[in-house]
């Protein structure tokens, strides 16, 4: 059963809303260090105005899906044969993968019209530039690295999130056969 994309898309939104309040509210009152340990955060630029997304920790942001999976993908009923944790080890790394693909897109994307943007006309140039996103990877309060991006960079953002929730999401939600 393939799930549409749409439906994808809203269950990743949802779980953004879901990580923040886990973080900011039920992690920060338990161990307010944790919650600061690595951190993301996201600004988005649009014509109309900016838009902040708050900081939020990548513990409960991606490390909880990814455990919860992991543990819904031991062979229980077979923990010594190897290609139930191949195929279970294959199929965890599936979303990592496609997350990996969905940063270099963006990168990829925002490379090339740097590479390309002197022979863009000034008006491609600034509707180019009029969309942007940013993207701070915070380790204990220091900020690591900072990614900014045009349009070209969200545009590849935008292809590498449909892949990440087609290809990646998907693949991970598929249960093996017993």
């Amino acid at each position: 059963m393939r799930l549409p994309v749409s439906v994808l898309l809203v269950g990743l939104l949802l779980w953004f809303a879901l990580a923040f309040v886990i973080d900011r509210y039920v992690l920060a009152w338990i161990c307010p260090v944790c919650s600061k340990v690595a951190a993301l955060k996201l600004t988005g630029q649009v014509p109309a105005g900016t838009i902040n997304f708050p900081q939020i920790g990548l513990g409960v942001l991606a490390g909880l899906p990814l455990f919860v999976l992991a543990v819904s993908l031991i062979p229980w009923r077979a923990p010594k044969d190897t290609q139930r944790w191949a195929a279970a080890f294959q199929q965890w790394c599936q979303p990592v993968i496609w997350l990996g693909v969905a940063l270099i897109l963006a990168i990829l994307g925002e490379s090339m019209y740097l590479v390309s943007k002197d022979w863009w006309s000034t008006g491609v140039r600034s509707v180019a530039e009029a969309f942007s996103v940013s993207a701070t990877l915070s380790i204990a309060d220091f900020q690591f690295i900072t990614l900014k991006g045009t349009l070209a960079a969200v545009l590849g953002l935008i292809v590498g999130v449909y892949l990440f929730l087609r290809k990646g999401v998907t693949g991970a939600l598929r249960w093996p056969s017993a």
